[in-house]
């Protein structure tokens, strides 16, 4: 998903979008947005006028101040519809791989897609 600058949209109509789908959750808890598209990934979609954001950078956005250029939004829960600013913070690709190895994110990742039939292991002869 191409990144887009959020500075361009009013932060009070982004805020009342994303809340609509906001249950009321604990302070602490994974604040799970609900009723929206979700992306091949798993992060819930908000539409606004032929922009498509994920709901986690909006909501750190709106709640945690600007993203940076190039910046990714990383979830302290690994919980891709979670919205809860506690959870969100900036940082680069290579934090995130970094997060991902000290997880085991990877490992589970490549389970998942054996069970599903999506993991290609390349022939023996065209290794």
């Amino acid at each position: 998903m191409r990144t887009i600058d959020l500075d361009m949209f009013d932060a009070g109509d982004l805020e009342r979008r994303l809340v609509k789908h906001l249950p009321e959750q604990p302070v602490d808890a994974c604040w799970l947005v609900q009723d929206l598209w979700r992306d091949k990934d798993g992060y819930p979609i908000i539409c606004v006028g032929r922009h498509r954001l994920r709901a986690n950078r909006i909501a750190h956005h709106v709640w945690n101040g600007p993203i940076p250029p190039g910046a990714l939004v990383l979830h302290s829960c690994d919980n891709p519809p979670c919205a809860n600013p506690a959870h969100l913070s900036a940082g680069t690709v290579s934090l995130n791989a970094l997060d991902r190895e000290a997880k085991r994110r990877r490992a589970v990742l490549r389970e998942r897609r054996q069970i599903d039939g999506q993991l290609r292991i390349p022939h023996a002869d065209t290794a």
